[in-house]
């Protein structure tokens, strides 16, 4: 995706992206991070930016599969560290 192309795409999905990170993080600061991540993760694979006719559709879905990973990612520390199963109390 090249640069001009991407600025297209942050300006016309942008704020409906940035909306949704923040629903699903509840935390500006995640969602800050989780939309940076969102966006360099479809800069860097032409596989995703060819695979979706909807563009917004395919952000919103790199979205919600970085916040997976990274929610996954978490718990599984957290059962290392504390031996807990259950992540949500931290």
């Amino acid at each position: 995706m090249k640069q001009t192309e991407l600025e297209y795409v942050i300006e016309k999905y942008g704020r409906d992206i940035y909306s949704f990170c923040c629903y699903l993080t509840k935390s500006r600061q995640e969602a800050d991070d989780l939309y940076q991540d969102t966006f360099l993760k479809v800069m860097e694979s032409p596989k995703l930016q060819s695979g979706y006719d909807d563009m917004k559709n395919m952000l919103l879905s790199v979205s919600v599969n970085l916040w997976k990973d990274k929610k996954r990612k978490f718990a599984c520390r957290c059962r290392r560290i504390h031996g807990k199963a259950d992540y949500r109390q931290y």
